[in-house]
């Protein structure tokens, strides 16, 4: 456990043991890659500036800034803040973990990998692709300049509106609330 105002990882970090890194009242940053069994990063703003791999759990508490396309890859992700990187990619692969955003999003193209349950709340991004095997829980707006293809099942909550060129629903949709689907030329 790192606790400090500010943790900078200039380099790599890599290792079979769990890191917890809490910037108290400051800034978060890793650099370069990070390979770890379990992650839970704490701080104001977390910086990530290159991909994440863990065995486990990845649990970032803290607004969480992009600066690369990204992937991150672990057995569950979550999301306990926004997270931004406008026109940036975002991969996540979380497996049969689940992956879990909680707040807002403001990405390029993101791609959701997994085969537990995937929750968006806000999110305004470039696309949004889910893949097959797990499901979607829907809780808030999704807007989307090119298209949203939804692969596993979805469910809906608090009367989500979805905005896209295209909207593709793969499997079923379910929810005792209203959804609104517009597509604008797809």
């Amino acid at each position: 456990t790192l606790s400090a105002n500010g943790i900078t990882f200039n380099n790599t970090v890599n290792g079979n043991s769990n890191l917890t890194a809490n910037a108290t009242t400051g800034k978060l940053t890793f650099e370069k890659t990070v390979g770890t069994s379990n992650l839970t990063a704490s701080g104001n703003i977390i910086d990530i500036k290159d991909d994440i791999t863990t065995n486990d759990l990845q649990t970032y508490t803290g607004a969480v800034n992009l600066f690369k396309n990204t992937t991150l890859t672990g057995n569950g992700i979550i999301f306990n803040n926004t997270i931004t990187g406008i026109g940036l990619d975002l991969t996540a692969n979380t497996g049969a973990g689940n992956l879990t955003f909680t707040n807002d999003i403001n990405l390029g193209n993101i791609n959701a990998n997994s085969t537990g349950t995937t929750t968006f709340n806000n999110v305004i991004a470039t696309s949004l692709t889910t893949n097959s095997g797990g499901t979607t829980q829907l809780n808030g707006n999704v807007k989307t300049t090119g298209n949203q293809t939804y692969n596993d099942t979805v469910n809906i909550a608090n009367n989500p509106t979805l905005s896209a060129n295209g909207i593709t629903f793969n499997n079923t949709v379910n929810g005792n609330s209203n959804l609104t689907a517009n597509a604008t030329t797809g």
